[in-house]
């Protein structure tokens, strides 16, 4: 204790400005060669705002640069934006729906830390929901030139075999080209057409209604949820897609009347019973 009170008088003589010393007397004396839990304790409780608080909700890239930058002002010292803090901010905004300033975040991972191999995930994920698939792809491998990894690599395939194989794709095309009339038409050709060699699939059209939504293009989803309500007419789960797209334009009697429908095909569907009563307030 003689030794300890000496180095903190010292230390407190001599401190510079915004110097903290944290003083974490143990209760059992340390043995071996294992690294002082002491000082560990000591540097976790100084460098606690590290982290970057859960409470704090952040509206993109420059308020995350703020934090920082304040936090060097208090350590007299460059605090660069940990990439765990970034990723795990971008997620919270995509939880938000704040896409865009997700990406931003990414981007910015990305050029920091070209190494974080979550950054690229997020990104191709993100591109392939505004259909840009151009930059899905590429994410998706430069994400798969740092590390092979199976999911992305299924990912990966997956978006090749709906821009090569779907009719999902196809109709995506039309109505992005031309229009909603132009989709319905492409998908209603190529359903009568025995020469067809485009697969339809139950999830592809899901997927592209849900895509179009985060375009903004709700009408066109109701249009896409429409098809796959008629290609598979016992599917609660399109029900629940059109429904949700139908609550999302403020059409609730229409919304109301497809939730009622998942339930007489999956009566213990949750989600639709919530909606519904949702809907009804």
């Amino acid at each position: 204790m003689e030794y300890l009170q000496k180095f903190i008088t010292t230390v407190e003589k001599g401190k510079k400005k915004n110097f903290t010393l944290v003083i974490n007397q143990l209760e059992i004396k340390e043995v071996g060669v294992i690294s002082s839990p002491g000082l560990k304790k000591g540097l976790e409780t100084f460098f606690a705002e590290y982290r970057f608080p859960d409470e704090i909700q952040i509206d993109g890239l420059e308020d995350l640069k703020q934090y920082y930058q304040n936090l060097s002002k208090k350590y007299d010292y460059e605090v660069d934006i940990p990439e765990f803090a970034l990723i795990r901010q971008g997620d919270k905004l995509e939880e938000r729906q704040k896409l865009e300033e997700a990406k931003i975040l990414y981007e910015y991972v990305v050029k920091k830390y070209p190494h974080d191999l979550n950054s690229y995930a997020r990104l191709a994920d993100l591109h392939r929901r505004w259909g840009n698939y151009d930059l899905a792809v590429r994410y998706y491998e430069q994400f798969l030139e740092r590390r092979r990894m199976p999911f992305i690599e299924g990912r990966l395939n997956s978006l090749k075999k709906y821009l090569n194989e779907s009719a999902a794709y196809a109709v995506e095309k039309a109505i992005v080209s031309s229009g909603i009339k132009a989709g319905i038409a492409e998908f209603q050709e190529l359903k009568s057409d025995d020469q067809n060699k485009l697969y339809f699939n139950e999830n592809d059209f899901n997927a592209l209604g849900y895509s179009l939504i985060t375009r903004g293009m709700n009408d066109a989803a109701i249009e896409v949820f429409k098809m796959n309500v008629e290609m598979n007419p016992q599917s609660a789960n399109v029900y629940d897609s059109l429904a949700e797209a139908y609550m999302k334009s403020g059409n609730n009697e229409k919304a109301i009347l497809y939730y009622r429908k998942v339930l007489e095909l999956d009566p213990d569907n949750e989600n639709a019973k919530a909606m519904l009563e949702k809907l009804k307030k």
